[in-house]
This record gives structure tokens, C-alpha cells and sequence, in this order.
């Protein structure tokens, strides 16, 4: 294969659109950018939610969707996987031998890692595992209760060509959970700089507000800036809170901010889509992510795109590209009291937002799609056998 020619790249994320999340992002921007740059990608997922259609064309990239069972001691989910798992596989095999991929991207150790490890001598294409956290950072702790998914894991980390990892606390993680035999090496997650750059600020009368966005589980932590905010808000002006993102502990927050007294200051938009987050991460004086665990943190890399000053929990992947009082203010964990006392300082000093907002514009120009997807094309081409 010649370095001109074009490549056909499986990726197999464990999810996708409909549903939302980084690896669902970060599997859409790669196909995008694969097929800028002369390649073809489609992407081969699990078929949830049920009712989404097997076949489709998103943002033209072609996916196929199919019911990734896995087994289980319920009688009747046995019964169902043992109906639907071989029809499953074998139409796995029947894609990937029509597409002829020269690599195969699995993204994320979910049923899509089960079902690629089971068959991945039977694919006949050199296999990327790219992990995402699955360990510290899954907030159903998803690894811990499933036998299958652990075991492929640890068949993929053995035997994949490659292994990447947005940061090297995921890679450390996985070396000290599993037997990491694979080449392993650290691509970060990137952002779309253009996507944030002319956006414009968010045309609604929110007024000025503070900003988070992430899934509504307990890692995110959106309940320790509840806190902060109430301690804050008093020396916060009129700055509103302002809360994008869906997930299971939506109404426990809500009745958090309601025991806090937040009535009318705390704002729950729901899952917003990508031109509406754009838009209300450059419209937010500041930009709040109290992670408890990150495997990278991609919310506050979008954040830095949009010249939004930000303030960040110190854990996981975060310290890898966020910079202390150079490019976000960086608190500890767990601690509403030092995220408070954050909030309360970014508030009062003007030349300290420009600072931060100027340095998280140069941050994410380093994490600029231009710039990772060619380390992808170059990773692809290695294990393709050139």
C-alpha cells in the first residue's frame, strides 16, 4: 500500500448518536475528518437505543447499528442473547467483509469490545483498541460488574495491534488493572476549534450566568458546584447557573438547588445539541467543571476553544493540558469551599478571565482536529502494513 492511498477504516464505538458523549463525538469528528483527508470511515455500533434504525447515513457518515447482546444469569436475557447474539455476529462479519476495512478502530469496552474480541480472528484486519476510562471513570462501573466486557478488555489489550488512550493517567490505569501487552501510546481527545470560534455568544436573556455541561451522574460532580455556587453567590453579582446535560440524577439535583434556595437562579437546560452547547459555552462569563473523576475532560478543552475562562477539578486527565493560572484555575477535588472561593475570584478580576480565556485559545489550537486526526491516519497506516 502506498502512502497516497486511501484507507477504509470499522470504527466500532460502544455508542453513538443518538446518544451523546465524548466517545460518541470523538468516533463522529474522526469519520468526518478520515474522510476529509481522502479516506472512507463507517462506523458499526450497538442498536441502542432499540428503536433506532439499523441503517443510516449521520452527517455523511454511514452506520450500521446491530442488537449487541451479551450474555447474562436472567433467564429471559439469556434466552434473548442466546437467540440474537449469532445473528449479531455473523452480520458483524458480514459488513466488515464487504467494507474490507484495512483497520478496525473499537472504541470504548463496551458489548461492541465483546463482540470484535470473540471474532477478531475472523475479521481479518489489524484491530485498534482506543480506551476511554472504562476503569475510574465509567459512572455505571460497568467493568466491575461484567465478566464479558472485563475479559474482553483484557483479550483486546493483549492482542489489539495498537492500544491508544486520551491521557497517560488512562494508560497508567490500565497497566496497573490488566495485562497491557499491545503497543500502547497516548492520542488525545481534540476539539473542532472552528465549531467554537464562531459561534456567537448565546442569543437568550439568561443574563450573565456560569456554565457547566456534562452527563448527570455522580462523576461529574455538578452537586459540589451546586454547593459552590450557593456559598458564592452572594459576591457572583447577578451571574446565574446555568446546567446543560440529561443522565440519571437529574431530579436529585434539581432538588438539591431547591434545598440550597437556588429557585430562579439555577437553570437545567436538558441535553442541548452541538450549536447550542457552542453557543452557551462563548455566551458564560465562566465556564465550572468539578469532575470527581476525568479521563481527559473534553467539556473544558471546548471550553478553552471558546475563549470562556474556566475553573476544572485537579483529576484524572485534567492536569495533562490545563495549567494552573495559565489556562483554567485548577481546585481540588471534592471541595465546594476551594471551587466557591475560584468562582468568587475569577468574578472580581478582569485581567486574570483575559489571561485564562487567551491561554485556553492557545491550549486547544494544540488539540485542534488538524492536528490529532493526522497522528490517527499515521497509527492507521502502520498497523495496515506499509
Amino acid at each position: 500500500m502506498s502512502p497516497e492511498r486511501s484507507l477504509r477504516v470499522l470504527l466500532i464505538p460502544s455508542a453513538y448518536y443518538p446518544h451523546t458523549g465524548g466517545i460518541e463525538e470523538t468516533t463522529r469528528r474522526l469519520a468526518l475528518e478520515l474522510g476529509e483527508r481522502g479516506h472512507q470511515a463507517m462506523v458499526l455500533t450497538n442498536r441502542w437505543p432499540s428503536q433506532t434504525s439499523p441503517r443510516e447515513v449521520l452527517d455523511g457518515v454511514s452506520v450500521r447499528r446491530l442488537s449487541l447482546e451479551l450474555p447474562a444469569r436472567r433467564p429471559g436475557t439469556a434466552a434473548r442473547f442466546a437467540g440474537v447474539a449469532p445473528r449479531s455476529a455473523a452480520r458483524l462479519l458480514r459488513v466488515a467483509s464487504a467494507f474490507r476495512p484495512h483497520v478496525v478502530h473499537v472504541h470504548g469496552a463496551g458489548p461492541n469490545a465483546v463482540y470484535v474480541a470473540a471474532l477478531r480472528r475472523l475479521i481479518r484486519a489489524p484491530i485498534v483498541f482506543s480506551a476511554h476510562g472504562e476503569f475510574r471513570n465509567d459512572a455505571h462501573a460497568v467493568l466491575e460488574r461484567s465478566r464479558p466486557m472485563r475479559w474482553a478488555l483484557q483479550v483486546l489489550l493483549r492482542h489489539a495491534a495498537a492500544v491508544t488512550a486520551p491521557s497517560r493517567v488512562v494508560l497508567e490505569e490500565l497497566r496497573a488493572e490488566l495485562d497491557l501487552l499491545a503497543p500502547a501510546t497516548v492520542l488525545p481527545n481534540a476539539v473542532d476549534l472552528a465549531e467554537f470560534e464562531i459561534a456567537p455568544p448565546a442569543p437568550d436573556p439568561l443574563g450573565p450566568y456560569l456554565f457547566t455541561a456534562g452527563r448527570l451522574v455522580e462523576q461529574k460532580g455538578i452537586d459540589l458546584l451546586l454547593r459552590a455556587y450557593a456559598q458564592a453567590r452572594g459576591q457572583l453579582g447577578a451571574q446565574r447557573l446555568v446546567i446543560a446535560g440529561d443522565g440519571p440524577e437529574g431530579e436529585m439535583l434539581a432538588r438539591l438547588a431547591t434545598d440550597l434556595g437556588l429557585d430562579g437562579e439555577v437553570s437545567f437546560t436538558g441535553a442541548v445539541g452541538r450549536r447550542r452547547l457552542a453557543e452557551l459555552m462563548r455566551g458564560a462569563e465562566a465556564f465550572a467543571f468539578p469532575s470527581r473523576r476525568e479521563a481527559f475532560g473534553i467539556a473544558l478543552l471546548e471550553a478553552m476553544a471558546a475563549g470562556t475562562p474556566a475553573i476544572a477539578a485537579q483529576v484524572g486527565g485534567i492536569p495533562e493540558f490545563a495549567r494552573d493560572g495559565e489556562n483554567a484555575l485548577l481546585v481540588p477535588p471534592e471541595d465546594p469551599g476551594a471551587l466557591a472561593a475560584a468562582l468568587v475570584r475569577l468574578a472580581g478580576d478582569g485581567e486574570l478571565r483575559s489571561r485564562l480565556a487567551d491561554g485556553g485559545r492557545a491550549q486547544a489550537a494544540l488539540h485542534s482536529w488538524g492536528l490529532v486526526a493526522p497522528r490517527y491516519e499515521e497509527l492507521y497506516r502502520s498497523i495496515a502494513g506499509e
